[in-house]
């Protein structure tokens, strides 16, 4: 069973239903379409950013959306797929098409079984981690720097660095006040 979206119910973007939008004008759909991305994933991740260089985490989880969206609309993918976003990213990012210089075993009994280039990387260690499992990986390295990642006690509770977190009540009162 697949959800059937209902157009008059649906935000395209703040403000603006799908059924809102003609369709058929194309300069209307591309203005719409640059709102939408400005409005669900650019400006928030910039209000993170204007408030403190610690939200790296939301604004990746941002950013891993974004790819998503962006990776579904260019191939007209009705819903997020590994291979699509994988894809996407060789494509529109050469760079992720690379090989790593060693290849991430994965668990047993999971495909694929190696992570060999970049764009790979991104779906599982980041796009999968921050958005599934709120983290990045158990033990990463950040440039020279290798730390390990502890769960809070609380799920409801963003690591902000090494040793700071943030609640979520206290993160929706910052970006609140940002406005």
């Amino acid at each position: 069973m697949f959800y059937e979206p209902v157009l008059t119910a649906r935000w395209f973007k703040p403000g603006i239903r799908y059924s809102d939008i003609n369709w058929n004008s194309f300069p209307t759909i591309v203005s719409e379409f640059d709102g939408r991305m400005r409005e669900w994933y650019l400006n928030p991740g910039k209000t993170l950013n204007c408030i403190s260089g610690h939200y790296a985490f939301p604004v990746m989880a941002l950013a891993c959306m974004l790819t998503d969206t962006l990776s579904q609309f260019y191939t007209g993918a009705p819903q997020s797929k590994r291979g699509t976003f994988i894809a996407f990213v060789r494509q529109q990012f050469p760079e992720f098409a690379q090989p790593l210089p060693t290849a991430i075993k994965r668990p047993t009994g999971t495909k694929p079984a190696t992570i060999t280039d970049y764009a790979q990387a991104l779906y599982f260690g980041f796009r999968c981690g921050i958005l599934r499992l709120r983290q990045v990986a158990r033990l990463s390295t950040v440039g020279s720097h290798q730390w390990e990642l502890t769960p809070d006690a609380s799920p409801r509770a963003l690591l902000l660095g090494n040793d700071k977190w943030l609640s979520i009540p206290e993160l929706k009162d910052q970006v609140k006040a940002s406005f």
